[in-house]
């Protein structure tokens, strides 16, 4: 009729059901044909890395990177609301906490040095990184999860890396070449020792996969001892402070592993100091 409009609006202003939504995700590195998929209806991981052609023989799927948009939303919300809380109790310690004399001047070097990771924090960006626990054959290969895809996924996949880190509170940390016989202590052995500085009790395995693993003192999250956790290429062992907080500690711990090696480091996540 004279005086009607017609609006035509993006799919980024109108939300349409998802199946009918066009989905594209990238494969990158050691794959077949990587590049920029258009999804086929009811397309799964598994059968989109078959239409890619499958792995190159370098392939290294123990340390391949998943990402979702979506999941990098909801990761740095929760992080957000995570720097909020170590705010305010950062805040509320250093008003309770006033001590007088020499010990007021290394609480407020104390508190600067809280403020500055804060900001670290503050400045991290999620990931949005899906652990994909993937489950090794008899014939050494890796089983995909047939999982939906939506769009914007991210699917890397590595060449196998040649390195072990360690991390945190010892006198070299660095990088050392895999061995496939070292463990652990080994690995800490060349890196010279914790330091004095070191809580040994926390020491964990960031894993190439995203995961983490480690032994706790208080807590039964974790039944293996540490120094009987095999490596991978590609892992990292960290060291946290003694001075690290215990309730922040596990809190640091879990988005070590929601935004393991990417924003966020683990250095980073096992500094946080509390006082």
């Amino acid at each position: 009729m004279p005086g009607d409009v017609v609006t035509i609006f993006s799919q980024s202003e109108i939300q349409i059901p998802i199946r009918e939504q066009t989905k594209y995700i990238t494969l990158e590195g050691e794959f077949v044909h990587p590049g920029v998929y258009s999804e086929v209806p009811g397309e799964t991981l598994r059968s989109l890395v078959q239409r890619a052609g499958g792995f190159t023989p370098q392939a290294y799927l123990y340390a391949a990177v998943f990402t979702r948009r979506s999941t990098q939303a909801v990761e740095q919300q929760h992080l957000n609301e995570f720097a909020d809380q170590l705010e305010r109790e950062l805040l509320h310690n250093s008003t309770v906490n006033s001590p007088p004399g020499a010990a007021a001047q290394q609480a407020q070097q104390a508190q600067q040095q809280n403020r500055e990771l804060l900001s670290h924090i503050r400045g991290a960006r999620a990931s949005g990184r899906i652990v994909l626990d993937l489950h090794q054959r008899a014939d050494g290969d890796y089983d995909l999860p047939d999982m939906q895809l939506e769009d914007g996924d991210r699917f890397i996949v590595p060449y196998t890396p040649q390195t072990v880190q360690v991390l945190g509170a010892v006198f070299n940390p660095n990088s050392f070449l895999f061995q496939s016989h070292a463990n652990e202590q080994q690995y800490l052995h060349l890196a010279g020792g914790p330091n004095r500085e070191a809580d040994r009790r926390r020491i964990y395995v960031l894993r190439a996969d995203g995961s983490v693993a480690g032994r706790l003192s208080n807590s039964t999250i974790f039944s293996q001892s540490i120094g009987n956790i095999r490596l991978h290429p590609g892992d990292s062992i960290v060291v946290p402070e003694k001075s690290l907080h215990a309730s922040v500690f596990n809190q640091a711990l879990g988005w070590a592993q929601t935004i393991s090696q990417s924003s966020l480091t683990a250095m980073e996540a096992a500094a946080i100091t509390t006082q």
